[in-house]
């Protein structure tokens, strides 16, 4: 495994547990009490759930009890990668990395499935209010919506994935979450939490393979 010559680089990329994934080491314990290292899932992990409250716990002094809005965050992105088609040739479909800093926790989840805009696209209605976003490539046009509750039903009047994202927007809306980010497919909402309501939407170039959501608690949050 070669890494950066950086110094400053390369031991972030070995610490936050990229590396024990290059060696497949994937069970090994976590390196550094500052990370919880990578880990990744294609289900919903109690286990790490109760690991990721623990962390949490500790490095922001809090109680179980305080929790809730931390775990029912990693709940549902949890469950929203559960519901992807499972395709063979991706050995897990969800990723969680953790940082330690000295104002706040800084959460990392990637779900390595199909991308928010790609789900949704496929089910809206096709009126022209709807083929607007789709003609234009506005991909976060549809990951807004996603959040705001806006996501439409299947054929068989079952509604899609990305049911729980209002839940995660609310926590965030409710200043329990800060910096907001989200990359999915081609689209990108970023949020400045001076106006939580509006996200700064950009569209990529080339499209993200899956969806990407950052976010941070801060440690003097209010309980």
């Amino acid at each position: 495994v070669i890494f950066p010559e950086n110094k400053k680089c390369s031991n972030f990329l070995k610490k936050c547990g990229l590396k024990k994934y290059l060696l497949g080491l994937r069970n090994s314990k976590l390196e550094t009490n500052k990370y919880y290292t990578i880990t990744g899932g294609h289900t919903t992990d109690v286990k790490r759930i109760k690991e990721i409250g623990l962390f949490v716990c500790e490095k922001m002094n809090i109680e179980i009890s305080d929790l809730d809005f931390i775990t029912s965050t990693i709940v549902e992105l949890m469950n929203n990668t559960q519901q992807h088609a499972y395709d063979e040739h991706i050995d897990k479909l969800w990723y969680i990395f953790i940082e330690d800093t000295k104002t706040s926790l800084k959460f990392t989840f990637l779900d390595t499935g199909k991308g928010i805009p790609e789900t949704m696209i496929k089910s809206f209605e096709t009126n022209i209010d709807d083929l607007v976003p789709i003609i234009e490539d506005d991909h976060s046009y549809f990951i807004f919506e996603a959040l705001k509750g806006n996501v439409p039903r299947s054929s068989s009047n079952d509604t899609n994935r990305n049911t729980g994202l209002p839940e995660i927007y609310k926590h965030y809306k409710n200043n329990k979450l800060s910096k907001l980010n989200i990359i999915s497919c081609k689209g990108v909402c970023k949020f400045y939490d001076s106006n939580k309501n509006v996200p700064k939407k950009m569209n990529l170039e080339n499209s993200f393979c899956g969806t990407l959501f950052t976010w941070e608690v801060k440690k003097t949050l209010k309980r």
